[in-house]
């Protein structure tokens, strides 16, 4: 699966220009200076956690500590932090991206006093330490200032004393000379090395961290305040789900207009059914797949879905089945390694491997009407497996097609 981005680190240097510790961060593969605009910044610190944990320490940064930049009310979702190596970690905090209430900030601070005590370390950003909110936590936690030379100054800021200094965007001598005579302690920029490419497998689970996040905290039967915290903590899940609840698909009489009434409306089981759905779409937004191919996916899926329900085989199964036995096509990734890598049924990998016929007939016949495939000596064996006529597979696809619209209104 080719990623429109890729992780980079860019070295952190003392005064005598030995590596402390890397910033870790994604670019863009089309222009590798800059963020990949495909990706909020938001959902990059989640990504970079998820290669950072899969990949591990040792060979995105050595013996060096790792820097991540991190939106400050994240904090309070421990989940993703979970997989991190506390004492190996300086979470670089960032602005909020929405507006907080008071009770969130006093969230904000326990989180934070709680990492602390696990040994991560944290950098405030200079500009974002006049926050009137911010900066009683940036007193008591940071450990790291971050700046530009001109922005950063110990004689001048008494604040700054007790503090590590990072100063950033150094591209000369005269700049590092500078920062140096400003008794600034740390130092990024690219006169010490420009951000350089880490090759780190880019997975699904990387590509949709917030899903998978609350995939799991479903699995493990968490509480519903965590999983409603881990959707809010993606704006973009959390836009993506209301749309999708209030669909046409679902006939609702009133609209929904939070996550906690989405719960409540879906149920776990279908929670768990539909974040699999909005992942797809999610991939596909992503990976910039085309619109027109997304659907063909969605449309194998209610037909998988359809004829498990005339089969009297369980749908759910199917339409998961039915969704994913096409991962081939659109994102060049094998079927089975995401049934292995999501903890999918065991029955869908059955149908997968054609342990189960009757599935695998059913995915396949799915897959062959919703891309028009050619109807080969497989589909007719099928048709015959499951006893199908030809004119009602295409009544039920055009019935599927019109649910497809529907779910993506």
């Amino acid at each position: 699966m080719e990623s429109p981005f890729f992780l980079a680190r860019q070295p952190i240097v003392d005064e005598d220009r030995n590596v402390v510790m890397y910033e870790i961060f994604l670019r863009s593969r089309k222009s590798p200076d800059r963020f990949p605009e495909e990706i909020p910044p938001y959902k990059a610190a989640f990504i970079v956690i998820d290669l950072i944990s899969s990949t591990g320490y040792q060979k995105i940064a050595g013996d060096k500590k790792v820097m991540i930049n991190f939106s400050i009310q994240n904090v309070v979702n421990k989940s993703y932090l979970e997989t991190l190596i506390a004492e190996r970690t300086v979470l670089n905090l960032q602005k909020p991206y929405t507006e907080l209430t008071r009770k969130q900030w006093e969230f904000i601070n326990t989180a934070l006093a709680n990492l602390k005590s696990e040994g991560f370390q944290f950098a405030f950003d200079v500009d974002l330490i006049t926050h009137q909110n911010v900066r009683p936590l940036a007193i008591k936690y940071a450990d790291y200032i971050v700046s530009e030379v001109r922005n950063l100054d110990k004689f001048n800021d008494p604040f700054l004393i007790n503090k590590q200094c990072i100063a950033t965007k150094i591209e000369n001598e005269r700049q590092f000379y500078q920062a140096k005579k400003h008794n600034c302690d740390l130092f990024e920029g690219y006169y010490f090395g420009k951000p350089e490419p880490v090759y780190a497998e880019l997975s699904i689970a990387a590509l949709t961290t917030t899903i998978i996040k609350t995939l799991a905290a479903i699995e493990r039967h968490a509480d519903l305040k965590e999983i409603k915290d881990l959707i809010k903590s993606d704006p973009g899940l959390v836009t993506k789900l209301l749309k999708f609840v209030n669909s046409s698909y679902f006939y609702l009489p009133i609209e929904i207009k939070s996550i906690r009434q989405a719960l409540a409306y879906l149920g776990i089981n279908n929670l768990k059914k539909y974040l699999l759905v909005l992942m797809v779409l999610e991939l596909a937004e992503t990976l910039k797949v085309p619109v027109e191919e997304y659907k063909k996916m969605l449309l194998a899926a209610v037909i998988s879905e359809k004829l498990a329900e005339r089969l009297n085989i369980d749908k759910d199964v199917a339409f998961l089945g039915g969704l994913f036995f096409t991962s081939d096509l659109i994102f060049n990734v094998n079927p089975e390694k995401i049934v292995v890598d999501l903890k999918l049924s065991h029955e869908i990998l059955e149908g997968y491997i054609e342990d189960n016929p009757i599935l695998h007939c059913i995915f396949y016949i799915s897959k062959v009407l919703a891309f028009e495939l050619n109807k080969d000596e497989k589909y007719a064996k099928c048709l015959t497996n499951l006893n199908l006529k030809e004119e009602l597979l295409e009544k039920i696809k055009q019935q599927a097609k019109e649910d497809v619209e529907k779910l993506l209104i």
